[in-house]
Formats: C-alpha cells, sequence, structure tokens
C-alpha cells in the first residue's frame, strides 16, 4: 500500500503526490478499497469545489427550490448584479407579443403564462376573451388594457402593455373601434402608432375602414406605423399559400403596395396550425419608418410552448436608437425606518445655520431651503429605492403541478405532431381538460386564501383596489373639445380640462397674481406669537392623515409628524417670520394636483 506524504502545518489541502507515487486498489472480500493518494486527492478536490473567493460570493436572494419555477431568479454575484442594473437604465427596449387567443379564457392564461418573463411587454391581441358584460378581465396585476368598450358589440382588439409603461402610451380613443384598438407609443422623443386589428372574414372591405384611417393619421403626422392584425387573407406576398378567400389577399396586397406599406412576416413558418391545414394569416404591417424601428421579428415554434390557441405567438423587438439614462425606482414611505429618520434630522437641524436668527426675506428663503433638504435627506437615508421592474407577474394561480402537466402536454404535442396519431391526440386532449381543472381549483385555492387574510385594517384598502381595478374609467383619457373632436395627447387633454375647470387657458406658468397682505404686528402687537404658538401648529400637523398625498417636494405628513420635535422652533420662526413681513418662500408656492376622470360624466370618454 503506496502511503502518502504528510502536509505541513497550516497547509489549506493536502499535499498532491508526485508523479512516481500511485494509489492501489486493494481487494477486501467482495469489495474493493480505494487506498493512499488516490483518495486523498478525491477529498482534495471536493474540498477545493467547496472554496468561494470572497468576490464571487453570491447574494442571499431567496431561491425557489422547485427547479421549473420560472420565477426562479439565478443567483448573481453582487458585481453582476450591478452590471444588469446599469444595463437595464441604458437600453429602453419594448418587446412586442402577438396573438390571436381565440375568445378563450384557456387561451389568455396561456398568454400570462408566456409573457411572465418578457421585459416591457406590449401584446397585440385579435380576439380576446371578454366576459358577460364586454369587459376584458385584466390578464394579471401589473397589466393595463387599452380597448374601445361597447356594451352591445363584443371587443375584437385589444393592447395589454406592462404599468411601467404607462408614460410611454397614450390612447388614441378617437381612431379605435371593438375591431381595432390604437395607441400612440413615445420612443426617442418621437411618436409612434400602434395598433391591433381584427379583419372579419365575413366583412368583403380588406382591409377595413380603421386600417385606412389609422394609415391615413400616422402618413399625415409623420409617424412610424405598426400594426398586428389578424388579417383572414392568403397572398404569396406574406408566403401564404393561395385559397378560395373571395379576392381578400390580392385587395390587401394592392393596399400596400399602394401606401407604401410593408409585411413584416418573415419565412414560412405558419401563424395558424388548427390540425387539420395550417397557413400565414397573422400579419404585422408597418410603414417606411415603422419597418426601420422592427427588429426580432419571428414566430415563436409551438414546441417551445403550450398555447390553447390555434394561432402561434409572433415577438419582435422596437429598441430607441439613442440610449439615455432612465431612473425606474421610488420609494415606499411606508417602508421607512423612523428611528434611521429621528436620528438623520436630529444631526441635519442641529447646525448652526438653520437656527440662525430670521430677519430678511433672504433669510426665509434660506431657512426653508435647509429645513426642506434636512428632512428629505434624512427621508431617503432611512428609505431605500425599489427598483420598478418592467416584468410581468406570473400569474397567481400557477404552481408547481400545473407547470408540472404544461410540460407533459408540451412534450406529447410534439408527438402527436410528428406521428399524427389518433390515440395521441385523444391522449393530449384528455390532458388539457386535467390541466385546466387544475388552474380553476388553484384559481378558487387562490381566492380562498385571498379573503381569509383580509383583516379589519387591510379589507377597506383591498376592496378600493379591486373596485379601480374593474373600473375602465381609472386614468385620464381623451377628452373632447370645444369643436367636438377629441384630444390626440396627454397635454392637449391637460390643457382643456384646465381650460374647461379653472377657466385658463394653457399649462404653462405665468406671474402669480396679487394677494392682499396680512394685517402687520405694527397694527396688531404680538399677533403672530398669538397665531403661531406652540400648540396650534403641533396640532395642524398631526391632525392630518398621515400617508396623505406628499407636495411637489416628495415630504408627506407623517414626515413632519416624526421630526417636529426637532424642527418646532425652526418651524414657529420661520412662520412668524413669513408672516410678519407678507412674504411666502418660493419652494411653498409651487403647487402640485391632477385630475382625475369619473365614469358617465358628460365630455369625458
Amino acid at each position: 500500500r503506496a502511503t502518502v506524504p504528510a502536509s505541513s502545518a497550516g497547509s489549506p489541502g493536502p499535499v498532491l503526490p508526485t508523479n512516481d507515487t500511485y494509489g492501489t486498489h486493494t481487494p477486501t472480500g467482495t469489495g474493493c478499497m480505494m487506498t493512499g493518494p488516490s483518495r486523498e486527492i478525491n477529498r482534495y478536490k471536493r474540498c477545493k469545489k467547496q472554496i468561494v473567493a470572497p468576490s464571487d460570493r453570491i447574494s442571499d436572494t431567496p431561491v425557489s427550490s422547485d427547479p421549473g419555477d420560472p420565477r426562479r431568479r439565478t443567483r448573481t454575484t453582487e458585481r453582476g448584479k450591478k452590471a444588469i442594473d446599469e444595463k437595464r437604465e441604458r437600453e429602453i427596449k419594448f418587446e412586442f407579443t402577438q396573438i390571436n387567443t381565440k375568445k378563450a379564457r384557456q387561451a389568455m392564461n396561456d398568454l400570462a403564462v408566456f409573457v411572465s418573463n418578457i421585459h416591457n411587454p406590449i401584446i397585440l391581441v385579435q380576439e380576446p376573451y371578454v366576459n358577460g358584460k364586454n369587459i376584458i378581465p385584466r390578464m394579471v396585476e401589473n397589466t393595463n388594457t387599452i380597448s374601445k368598450m361597447n356594451p352591445k358589440k363584443k371587443v375584437r382588439a385589444c393592447i395589454i402593455y406592462h404599468k411601467s409603461l404607462e408614460k410611454y402610451i397614450w390612447p388614441l380613443d378617437h381612431l379605435s373601434n371593438e375591431d381595432c384598438a390604437v395607441a400612440q407609443l413615445t420612443i426617442d422623443q418621437q411618436k409612434m402608432i400602434i395598433a391591433s386589428c381584427y379583419m372579419d372574414r365575413e366583412d368583403d372591405r380588406c382591409p377595413p375602414e380603421s386600417i385606412e384611417e389609422v394609415t391615413k393619421y400616422a402618413r399625415d403626422h409623420n409617424m412610424a406605423l405598426i400594426i398586428g392584425c389578424d388579417a383572414n387573407a392568403h397572398n404569396d406576398m406574406w408566403n401564404s399559400p393561395t385559397i378560395n378567400d373571395g379576392g381578400r389577399g390580392e385587395r390587401l396586397e394592392e393596399y400596400l403596395l399602394i401606401n407604401d406599406l410593408t409585411c413584416e412576416n418573415v419565412g414560412d413558418t405558419p401563424t395558424f396550425n388548427n390540425g387539420r391545414w395550417q397557413n400565414i394569416i397573422d400579419l404585422t404591417i408597418t410603414n417606411a419608418k415603422g419597418h426601420d424601428a422592427v427588429n426580432k421579428w419571428h414566430v415563436v415554434p409551438e414546441s417551445e410552448v403550450v398555447n390553447s390557441s390555434d394561432h402561434n405567438f409572433i415577438r419582435f423587438e422596437v429598441s430607441e436608437k439613442k440610449t439615455r439614462k432612465e431612473a425606474r425606482t421610488f420609494r415606499d414611505v411606508r417602508k421607512t425606518d423612523w428611528n434611521i429618520f429621528q436620528e438623520e434630522i436630529c444631526k441635519r437641524t442641529s447646525d448652526e445655520g438653520t437656527h440662525q436668527k430670521i430677519v430678511t426675506c433672504d433669510d426665509i428663503e434660506r431657512t426653508n431651503h435647509k429645513l426642506n433638504e434636512a428632512i428629505i435627506g434624512s427621508y431617503h437615508a432611512a428609505n431605500e429605492l425599489i427598483y420598478v421592474s418592467g416584468y410581468t407577474k406570473p400569474p397567481p394561480w400557477e404552481n408547481k403541478e400545473i407547470r408540472v402537466v404544461r410540460k407533459e402536454i408540451r412534450h406529447k404535442l410534439r408527438r402527436a405532431r410528428r406521428i399524427k396519431s389518433n390515440l395521441d391526440w385523444e391522449d393530449i386532449r384528455k390532458q388539457q381538460k386535467e390541466y385546466k381543472k387544475l388552474i380553476k381549483k388553484s384559481k378558487r385555492e387562490n381566492w380562498k386564501m385571498f379573503c381569509k387574510g383580509m383583516d379589519c385594517r387591510s379589507t377597506p384598502g383591498k376592496i378600493s383596489k379591486l373596485v379601480k381595478e374593474s373600473n375602465k374609467y381609472t386614468r385620464l383619457r381623451n377628452v373632447r373639445k370645444e369643436d367636438g373632436l377629441l384630444t390626440e395627447s396627454p397635454k392637449e387633454a391637460l390643457d382643456t380640462m384646465i381650460k374647461a375647470h379653472f377657466n385658463v387657458g394653457v399649462t404653462q406658468s405665468g406671474a402669480a397674481p396679487a394677494v392682499e397682505t396680512a394685517p402687520t404686528s405694527g397694527e396688531y402687537p404680538n399677533i403672530e406669537d398669538k397665531i403661531f404658538n406652540k400648540e396650534r401648529p403641533r396640532k395642524a400637523v398631526h391632525e392630518l392623515d398621515a400617508y396623505k398625498a406628499a407636495g411637489p417636494n416628495g415630504i408627506y405628513p407623517i414626515h413632519l409628524q416624526k421630526a417636529w420635535s426637532y424642527i418646532e422652533d425652526t418651524m414657529s420662526d420661520l412662520m412668524k417670520a413669513s408672516y410678519r413681513m407678507g412674504y411666502t418662500p418660493v419652494l411653498m408656492e409651487e403647487i402640485y394636483w391632477s385630475l382625475y376622470s369619473r365614469s358617465r360624466k358628460e365630455g369625458l370618454l
């Protein structure tokens, strides 16, 4: 038996054997035992694998134990996290998905699963699922839907997008109808028209009037145009085998050529496949500017996803050409560490400059500025920034059992399409029924857990959130102007609302109107001491709702309440001096206000 060289004290591992030293296997009974340096080498390798350099230590982010969970995050080093965040700040990329869900709830569920790993998703949907009230249910929590609701007619087109894209997307209701949803997308500080359209095969007019209006609007305003549509038309122009479609394909081809439009479809991968026949009928149509913006257009292979619809997913990207820094973060005031906040405000207000005597108007401005900086700086020190993710949340009903069944369906579907056996198709139908039952069961269980989780304090907020999400008028959209036309941009809508409600012209800032000055201390001696005594301001501040909306400077009432014992004297001196001199600090003259639309309000759509 070969011997192992002794390792020196303090060595990180065993000494590796030299080339002239080898281990041998000594038979013992029916088995064998590894002896000598070979065993030491293996032990050394195992120890080496367990050693992790300090610079490569992974973060403490919890990871799901389920390897099939799409929400499972890959463990990343801190340096890698920073690089990913910097890349997200530099790039603004919109990932488009196009699909016809055939009015099926299950197809919408599959769509929710498909887009859960997509960043900044915009989905052009034809024939979405609509409930009995002609309302398209919210797909997942952090998405919004653009469509033209009609209680008497089913909606057959909509645009679904992530909530973080609200500042980029503006609905154009005057161009929309039940079969065509139109919105304006701002990218590279340029406006682009995006539309989702369903072309009814029973309609002899191809393309429909809505497409012609959208194309004309984009041409008149020199804007890029992207239309995702189910054309129900066949033509060699988009590699669709020509069949007897009543000449729809020829009429659509002629319209595209006359108006200098492009069909982005590439290759001969079918966009429609119902098992009996397949064809290319889902088109992505663009003008010259839209063609330059579209990248990576492709049809997602059927083998990669589970899709209950007989239409395949289409994906493409639109990216900004100019890179720019964009801070997509916010602070949740309810997660503030108030102990740290009070420690910071104590340090910042102990500065002598904050407690200097106020004699002139410049002293008022200086003191007010220092006070604002102290409160805001303390708040930022006690509250971390939260990154606003552009990814769609996975559906809450998705669990491990559903993912396993979906994987089995995907495997059997590939086999059935390859072998084309009736027994395989019957097996798939049974599996799909089981899949639907599992989803319904999971949704019921999630709803029961939601109801059980309601307590006396959180119930009103949760119910209010549900009501807001079910109301399609939660966001100010297009309003009707005095000439009867609809507004076409957010600024135009705000100008119209301001003019109607406040009797002013535009949103531009102007000179403040003259106001009467307050009585001076010469007329009423010591009046400021009586008005601004210690008790009255303190009572007024603490009577405010703690989390009432913040002002333009981002200061909430709870900030003043928590910091009052440290800023009370400064605030009292500031209010007295402001009253005595009849001067209001510039920061206090700023006004922040919002306009909210109400359902069934005359003049609003």
